[in-house]
């Protein structure tokens, strides 16, 4: 429902990830439904292809009634086929479930992380206004999700 007091979408900007946000709150743009435990795919909590694909729709309706803008950005893990061939099933079961808590952990809670496919991943960035703001936040999640980055290393060196 929109009414006065509710958030004009033009002068939303994109937030800090929670890692590094204050207690400011944040109000969810696009209105969801309630989600069932068949919408999250179990080895990483995330939402899976057929619930991010209707959040996707849901976020393309509520920003084009009001006249809003989000930002979606599709990710691929490098390496993961070599990482099962190497250390087995285990361990790359355990890089999937890191690299989804560095996505997850890199964003603001409005926004939406899913697993999409084997080593395919998902965001959308509610509330962002500006392709530079959107880039800030491409270029802050590839640092995190940096080819060999310590958590990768401690899990492949485990076994």
């Amino acid at each position: 429902m929109v009414g006065p007091n509710s958030p004009n979408p033009d002068s939303m900007q994109a937030e800090p990830p929670d890692s590094q946000r204050d207690n400011r709150s944040t109000r969810n743009l696009t209105p969801r439904r309630t989600p069932s435990a068949s919408d999250y795919d179990v080895q990483t909590g995330l939402i899976n292809r057929k619930a991010f694909f209707d959040r996707l729709t849901d976020a393309i309706r509520y920003h084009r009634s009001h006249r809003g803008s989000f930002a979606l950005l599709l990710l691929k893990m490098d390496d993961l086929e070599s990482i099962c061939e190497r250390y087995g099933n285990g361990v790359a079961e355990q890089v999937i479930g890191k690299y989804a808590e560095q996505l997850r952990t890199g964003v603001r809670s409005t926004d939406t992380v899913a697993r999409i496919g084997d080593d395919q991943f998902a965001v959308i960035l509610e509330g962002i206004m500006e392709p530079p703001k959107a880039q800030g936040v491409a270029d802050r999640l590839t640092k995190r999700l940096a080819k060999n980055p310590s958590w990768r290393r401690e899990l492949c060196c485990r076994s």
